[in-house]
């Protein structure tokens, strides 16, 4: 099993410790850097037994995720998560359950889908949104992207076969030279 390139939007920034961390809460897993935002369902960590309803993973933690595994099992007492690959090799990803930062509420950057408007003049930095494709980890994604304003964050559907596969992400506009 693999998991999504989260890492890939995840802040290096020692100044924005908060944002070098992907956030597990109750619905979802997130991660930003400060321009863009990925959002998968917490779904995809349903395998994992007795993880705690809010817990963070260091963005570099978070590679092992992406590298190939059988097993994942939660150990609470040691607050990390062991990974067993098929032949039986064990990696450790640590757990932070009790942070002393606060990571963004990210439901507040992204728009409410009712306000939808299209606009020209406005464009997206590529570099950012092949961060978001490579985290949404669909292969060969189609991406739609909602417009609300110039300085309201694009929301970012991912797709696959003209199914949108609840996979989002948010990236900044730009404003586009006349």
């Amino acid at each position: 099993m693999k998991l999504p390139k989260l890492n890939l939007c995840a802040s290096k920034d020692e100044l924005r410790h908060a944002l070098q961390y992907i956030a597990i809460d109750e619905a979802n897993i997130v991660a930003t850097d400060g321009h863009i935002v990925i959002k998968h369902s917490r779904s995809l960590l349903n395998f994992i037994e007795d993880l705690p309803a809010l817990c963070f993973v260091k963005a570099d933690q978070w590679v092992e995720f992406t590298k190939e595994f059988e097993k994942a099992i939660f150990v609470e007492k040691e607050s990390h998560i062991i990974l067993t690959d098929k032949n039986d090799k064990k990696r450790i990803v640590n757990v932070v359950i009790n942070p002393n930062f606060t990571f963004p509420n990210y439901n507040t950057v992204i728009p409410d889908m009712s306000t939808e408007i299209e606009l020209t003049g406005i464009g997206i930095n590529p570099e950012l949104l092949l961060k978001l494709a490579q985290a949404s980890s669909i292969e060969k994604a189609n991406c739609k992207l909602h417009f609300f304003g110039l300085t309201t964050p694009i929301i970012v559907d991912f797709y696959f076969a003209g199914i949108i596969e609840g996979v989002q992400g948010v990236i900044m506009p730009i404003l586009l030279e006349k």
